[in-house]
């Protein structure tokens, strides 16, 4: 693998990308020799340090910082002549290169994280996908869901957009807010954990942990933990508690629900079936609200007796991909 590549590669491996020929590969190139798993360990460490470091406008010299590294090379050199009686010298010019090698490759490393997020898009399918930002932030992607990267993620803020739902667990920077574009809403945050769903019309914002700024149309609000906004058609936010209990654990693969309004559990139920619940009627689902232990492992025909017998509902599949609903009487 070329120098830029084996970089490229241990990244993935770090958030969890790493295919399995690829995984092979990485293996091969560490077995080759020490200093290849050497320089494997030198840039788990790399990542580790530039996890949460924002690089700076760089005005290098590199003659100076060359001369630097040659007088601690000739430094360490004269204190091995103490103390072992056979010390294998380079050439100046040897010194040169070896230092500018290594110059080159903790600069292309630190770009290489620094960047490697960048205007990237990820897209979950059939899984909930694992996401962290060079920034260390952890993002966890529903089915069917997309995060986009901003070019300029990391220069003054770290900006995403987000179609779906998703939990994020935001690194702290209060010199780079996190902003998040979701369905006409804005989220802003330093760091927290909370979920922004987006599936519907009405996107919520659910706070595990921390402070969370939500700007919709027509107003802005700050919640904290334990408690979720969601916007209206008309652009105000509506406050509610989180159930603590059940609302992050769909991160987890679960489908339960509690008190939850017909409006959002549908939306949830599209979202892991893969199918778009059409309904038209007097009843607000809004008001109707939905318990259930998680549906996760329950068979899509299943689901829609479960809901034909709890709301009295009639329920005709149009195609694999759509299901009509009517006359449904919502029991409060």
């Amino acid at each position: 693998m070329k120098e830029l590549d084996y970089i490229s590669i241990i990244h993935k491996e770090l958030v969890g990308e790493l295919s399995d020929t690829e995984s092979v590969q990485l293996q091969e190139w560490k077995a080759d020799n020490e200093d290849n798993l050497a320089t494997y360990h030198d840039t788990v460490e790399i990542w580790k340090l530039t996890s949460n470091y924002t690089p700076p406008k760089l005005e290098i010299n590199v003659s100076r910082a060359i001369e630097d590294q040659l007088s601690r090379i000739r430094q360490e050199s004269k204190q091995e002549e103490v103390s072992t009686a056979k010390v294998v010298r380079l050439r100046p010019t040897q010194w040169a290169m070896r230092i500018a090698a290594a110059f080159v490759f903790v600069l292309s490393a630190t770009f290489v994280f620094q960047s490697m997020n960048s205007g990237e898009t990820y897209t979950a399918g059939n899984d909930i996908k694992f996401v962290q930002l060079s920034d260390g932030s952890n993002i966890w992607l529903d089915k069917n869901s997309t995060l986009t990267i901003h070019n300029s993620f990391g220069d003054t803020q770290r900006q995403v957009a987000l179609e779906g739902r998703a939990f994020f667990d935001i690194a702290r920077d209060e010199a780079r807010p996190f902003l998040i574009e979701a369905n006409h809403v804005d989220v802003q945050v330093l760091g927290t954990s909370f979920t922004v769903d987006a599936n519907d019309n009405t996107p919520m914002v659910s706070v595990k942990s921390g402070r969370v700024e939500v700007k919709a149309d027509a107003e802005t609000k700050i919640i904290t933990k334990g408690q979720q906004l969601e916007a209206t058609i008309s652009g105000s936010l509506t406050e509610s508690d989180v159930d603590m209990d059940t609302a992050f654990d769909w991160t987890n693969g679960d489908l339960s629900f509690k008190d939850a309004p017909l409006t959002k559990v549908l939306a949830d139920l599209g979202n892991h079936f893969n199918v778009d619940f059409k309904y038209r009627g007097g009843v607000d689902l809004d008001e109707c609200p939905f318990t259930s232990l998680s549906l996760a492992d329950t068979s899509l025909d299943d689901v829609l007796d479960i809901l034909a017998l709890t709301y009295d509902m009639n329920i005709v599949k149009k195609s694999e991909k759509e299901i009509k609903l009517s006359r449904i009487k919502c029991r409060k």
